[in-house]
């Protein structure tokens, strides 16, 4: 049944409600929320019968936990907050991931793309964005790849960052491709303040940076910040490459991220302070 919460008054105890404040991404945007006009709650401090205008649901579990541990976050929790007596909400803003096209996508990337070898993580996610899409009317799943940010050290231009750190030699495959996998915790911000109940009709939707730059350049750039004398090598060997295509995101809400190169350089200027401080 789809739950509509279109509020009998205007009145709200806060413009956002987030789930997952305690992981890193959760945190910065929680901060980012309530660091200009809007107002942000963690979800964890809800008491009955509170108003929000939207729900940031980004609690989950991760690729390496247990099969277990992934339908109870990423699917049993999703449908419990949705379902909750004690606040109520309009919109609602699901964060998912690219996991859901698969272990061996390749080309350009839509919204429309069949996912290939799915494992556990993304079957819960690809679940999840269905089960939200059903449930609220005023909804949108965003299909998020590598998300920036200063602490987190598992996605690849964050593995570049620490070799490039410490001097060492860096081999790329693919390094003369485009590559456009990532987005920074500031632009997801900003979009997901573009959002409203006249935009968000239950659509997935990939949020990354414009195909602006090769893999190459951007370990260049990463380099040359941090003033490192890393070797890059070009490898021959081919590894499984896509592009994710924006089109959506720019088009249906009209939004344009910042350019890969200004987020590069903002996110290691963050990242080395916090390294060195």
């Amino acid at each position: 049944m789809i739950r509509k919460y279109v509020a009998e008054s205007r009145r709200i105890d806060s413009d956002f409600v987030l789930t997952g404040k305690g992981g890193d991404i959760g945190g910065q945007l929680f901060t980012l929320f309530n660091s200009g006009v809007t107002k942000a709650i963690d979800y964890k401090n809800i008491v009955s019968s509170q108003r929000t205008d939207t729900i940031l649901h980004l609690a989950a579990k991760h690729p390496n936990d247990s099969v277990k541990a992934l339908v109870e976050a990423n699917i049993l929790f999703l449908q419990s907050v949705i379902n909750q007596d004690i606040l109520r909400f309009q919109n609602f803003v699901n964060f998912s991931s690219t996991s859901v096209y698969g272990r061996k996508c390749s080309g350009v990337i839509g919204e429309k793309y069949a996912g290939k070898e799915l494992d556990n993580y993304g079957l819960t996610k690809l679940l999840g964005e269905s089960i939200v899409a059903e449930s609220c009317e005023y909804s949108v799943s965003l299909r998020c790849p590598a998300i920036l940010e200063v602490n987190h050290s598992k996605n690849l231009l964050s593995k570049i960052f620490n070799a490039c750190v410490s001097d060492q030699t860096i081999e790329l495959s693919n390094g003369n491709s485009l590559f456009n996998t990532f987005i920074d915790t500031e632009n997801l911000y900003k979009f997901i303040l573009t959002l409203n109940s006249n935009n968000m009709r239950g659509q997935s939707i990939n949020v990354a940076v414009k195909p602006e730059l090769t893999l190459a350049s951007i370990v260049e750039t990463i380099r040359d910040l941090l003033g490192s004398s890393s070797r890059i090598i070009l490898s021959n060997k081919q590894q499984p490459h896509y592009l994710l295509d924006i089109g959506l995101v720019e088009q249906e809400f009209d939004f344009q991220p910042s350019s890969a190169e200004s987020i590069i350089t903002n996110w290691c200027h963050k990242r080395y302070e916090t390294l060195t401080h």
